[in-house]
């Protein structure tokens, strides 16, 4: 399976590696933050 990530764009995500949400195969993981 993919994973894929998705990024809001802001600067502080690309500095730690940070994702807003996450889909892996048929499951999306999305951050509460």
């Amino acid at each position: 399976m993919t994973r894929r990530l998705i990024s809001s764009g802001s600067t502080f995500e690309q500095e730690i590696g940070y994702s807003r949400a996450v889909v892996d195969g048929d499951w999306v993981f999305v951050s509460g933050t």
